[in-house]
């Protein structure tokens, strides 16, 4: 092919600059396809993105345009995109013409190396394990932290001092259940209420404590979720108080809504009152009269309540945990939550805004890498990492996120007794978090309340050549919820709703490529049956070729043997499917902390 040059076209009265080729017309027709072959060229392949990458689409459509000639083994060589519009007439076996200009969509240069490493054996060949820790763990006493995990950090006291300290991120190499607190909902004062202490080497484990000063800074950092966090909070007190004097007046709980329970108490005052204000006008008194005299005088009972009495009680509802959580429902609120009947938050709602950006927390989204990682060498290049997650640091990180705007014992009281329905919306929000994933949890049946509990890192040169990797987690057999998959440059997260088992790695489904098998010095290709399978009695089938010199495929020979009795009907999918050879999977089971050896299908 010639180098491209700048030109110019005229398209609706309006220039659109673009590159053009020009080849001599005997060329074009060697290299061409016919009319017939053309629509074999190109098919739309429909890609449900359940196991890729976090995206908004449910359903992901690729266009595929497929060349009809063999690139030549071992050469370097460049790739046309061209456009065939209204070029019918100068197509093969149209007489040659002097010479064809091409419009160029795109155009890039490749390298058809003749032995390449597959997908299947670049991902078996990772360096595989469970868990992030140093490679030189060494051995003394410090090799058992130091093979869980941790790695030895400086830690400036706040007497001035300056000793060394364990820090392992959330990603632990076995499961744990280290609790933080002996009550899961009482809220973390400061970041030295989980420092912890290792009495066998004398150093202290500021793991949590990091996490709980990292949710902090983070939530700081965002004016947004901080503002929003702040009057939300404001708004709570108001409301206990509002409730409390509903009660104090009343003698009962309002509903959900204050104002509307006192319309309808007042309605219901003054209905009492005209009832026993009718038989005075008539001279006359009645039982009923008497019951609402006594339900008139009993409110203005609770009515003349000294005002010491009131601040008494309003300042132990203000403080009281469980007062807080009669007055505002919230033990049914959170059942009613994590039944699968509660209906769809309010989206702009502030709790909602909340629940979400504490969700994508969770989720570790906008943590420094350096946290979860806290050593280069615990990820090395070309190495994949399984791990659990251990719910103390993201507990630690979420109630660093809710402390900020705690000052007074109040606000300490209405984070307690939140506590457990800011967990609930946080856990649902997690689950809805990956749009990819809600269809699924919905058809579970079930609540929607996860967390990640496992996942892995991988850092590889694969994720750059095979862009857009699918990832599937079983447990015991069963498919289980991907929460995240996210791609960084050459790193790859993936956190799972359970203990995974077994983790299976695909080659990109959009990426399936065409080709043949190898036979003698030709190419040749297997008949494959409607499931895709190909059929093993049907012998192999030597491709033609149009032009040995240039490598053009004679499609119009491929198709007529491909489709047999049915070649009038055959449709570009058809072809599709009997073109492709196939995607590789590799397998990694995991089984008491060990991984054994990945297999590739």
């Amino acid at each position: 092919a010639q180098p491209t040059t700048r030109g110019s076209r005229s398209d609706a009265g309006v220039n659109i600059d673009c590159h053009l080729l020009t080849i001599s017309g005997e060329r074009w027709l060697r290299l061409a396809p016919s009319v017939r072959e053309l629509p074999f060229l190109a098919h739309v392949r429909r890609v449900l993105p359940a196991r890729k990458d976090d995206t908004p689409e449910e359903v992901l459509e690729y266009g595929l345009v497929i060349g009809n000639r063999l690139p030549p083994p071992n050469s370097s060589c460049w790739a046309f995109l061209v456009s065939l519009e209204n070029m019918e007439k100068q197509l093969p076996p149209a007489s040659a013409p002097q010479t064809v200009t091409l419009v160029v969509l795109h155009a890039w240069r490749f390298f058809a190396e003749d032995v390449i490493h597959s997908f299947g054996e670049v991902v078996h060949a990772l360096d595989h394990g469970v868990g992030l820790s140093l490679p030189d763990k060494g051995s003394g006493p410090a090799a058992a932290p130091l093979a869980m995990g941790y790695i030895p950090v400086p830690h400036h006291l706040r007497v001035g001092g300056q000793t060394w300290s364990w820090y392992r991120g959330p990603f632990t190499p076995y499961g744990t259940k280290r609790r933080i607190k002996k009550d899961p909902h009482k809220p973390i004062l400061w970041g030295d209420g989980v420092l912890l202490y290792d009495p066998e080497l004398g150093m202290m484990d500021v793991s949590c404590a990091s996490a709980w000063a990292l949710g902090r800074l983070m939530a700081l950092n965002d004016t947004s979720f901080a503002t929003t966090l702040y009057k939300s909070n404001r708004d709570k007190v108001r409301g206990t108080i509002d409730r409390a004097r509903f009660r104090m007046l009343f003698g009962k709980l309002a509903g959900t809504s204050v104002a509307e329970a006192s319309r309808e108490q007042i309605d219901s005052d003054l209905a009492h009152a005209l009832a026993s204000a009718i038989p005075k006008l008539s001279g006359s008194r009645s039982a009923a009269s008497e019951n609402a005299k006594v339900a008139t005088e009993s409110a203005l009972a609770h009515e003349r309540l000294s005002a010491t009495a009131r601040t008494l009680k309003l300042g132990t509802a203000l403080t009281n945990k469980e007062s807080i959580a009669e007055l505002h429902h919230l033990h049914e609120q959170v059942g009613l939550l994590r039944s699968r009947h509660a209906d769809a938050p309010d989206p702009s709602a502030p709790e909602t805004i909340i629940a979400q950006w504490l969700g994508d927390l969770l989720l570790l989204k906008g943590v420094p890498i350096h946290y979860l990682i806290p050593n280069e060498r615990m990820l090395p290049d070309e190495s994949i990492r399984f791990f659990q997650v251990d719910e103390s640091w993201l507990e630690s990180l979420r109630d660093g996120a809710l402390s900020i705007g705690r000052v007074t014992a109040t606000d300490l009281s209405h984070d307690a007794a939140f506590m457990p329905l800011v967990a609930a919306t946080t856990e649902r929000a997690t689950a809805v978090a990956r749009p990819q994933t809600r269809r699924l949890v919905a058809a579970r049946n079930a609540p929607p309340m996860v967390k990640p509990l496992s996942g892995f890192l991988l850092r590889s040169q694969v994720i750059a050549q095979w862009p857009n990797l699918e990832v599937e987690g079983k447990a015991s057999g069963s498919p289980v919820v991907t929460l995240r998959q996210q791609t960084v440059g050459t790193l790859l997260i993936c956190l799972f709703d359970s203990v995974v088992d077994t983790v299976e790695i695909f080659q990109p489904s959009e990426a399936v490529h065409f080709g043949f098998l190898p036979k003698d010095s030709a190419v040749a290709k297997k008949r494959r049956n409607e499931s895709g399978k190909e059929i093993e009695d049907n012998p192999l089938k030597t491709i033609c070729l149009r032009n040995e010199q240039t490598r053009v495929l004679d499609i119009g020979k491929l198709v007529d043997w491909m489709a047999g009795a049915e070649s009038q009907n055959y449709r570009a999918d058809q072809f599709a499917l009997q073109m492709v050879t196939g995607v590789d999977r590799v397998v990694f089971t995991i089984q008491d902390f060990t991984i054994q050896a990945p297999s590739t299908t």
